[in-house]
């Protein structure tokens, strides 16, 4: 074998053993350290569009970063308008929202199955899903309503597996996961999970 010749399979060699490695990086390790959630480690951070009420209607708002939250227990809610429960457990989230928040209580109801915040909007403009809670007016709830600027990426991100709604996470005021499930909750779920963080 000619030096040359060698030289060019060592290139080659080389190439394939790079190659190998970056694609078991980027495939596994790389991927695991973005999507790695458990309780008791720091959530990933992550940024939502948001909408807001202005003449009545929802229309968009800023972004919410997650790390805008550090130093308040946040409260992760995902949800969408065409589940039941989740749509009934709403006013909870807002009413616990409402007497905490000056005590360091931040509420995030992200809807994840639409892909961009207009389409959202158009969901939270029509009236037939109020008809579950008819004495609610939406417009006058005062957590943060957001969305996912690509489906479902934030709640994988935030340990959710199953595509179950309602899902609910609670982290404290690090930004550490100290809660999440999957199912409805209620106002007085939420007092007994969140008031011992804020004591």
């Amino acid at each position: 074998m000619n030096k040359g010749k060698a030289l060019k399979i060592g290139a080659i060699a080389l190439s394939a053993a790079l190659l190998g490695g970056a694609l078991v990086y980027y495939n596994f390790i790389h991927k695991e350290e973005e999507t790695s959630f458990e309780i008791g480690k720091i959530c990933p951070d992550f940024t939502v569009g948001t909408y807001k009420v202005e003449d009545g209607n929802f229309v968009v708002g800023e972004d919410f970063t997650l790390s805008q939250a550090l130093g308040k227990v946040c409260v992760l809610n995902f949800w969408e308008t065409w589940c039941s429960g989740c749509i009934m457990e709403l006013p909870d989230f807002n009413e616990f929202y409402q007497n905490y928040a000056d005590k360091g209580v931040a509420v995030v109801a992200i809807a994840g199955n639409t892909s961009t915040v207009d389409t959202a909007m158009q969901w939270m403009n029509l009236d037939g899903w109020r008809t579950l809670t008819p004495d609610v007016d939406w417009r006058e709830f005062s957590l943060t309503f957001a969305i996912q600027k690509e489906a479902m990426e934030v709640y994988r991100k935030t340990g959710g597996t199953s595509g179950a709604l309602p899902r609910t996470v609670i982290l404290d005021q690090t930004g550490k996961a100290v809660y999440q499930t999957d199912g409805s909750m209620h106002y007085e779920d939420l007092e007994e999970l969140v008031l011992p963080l804020l004591a």
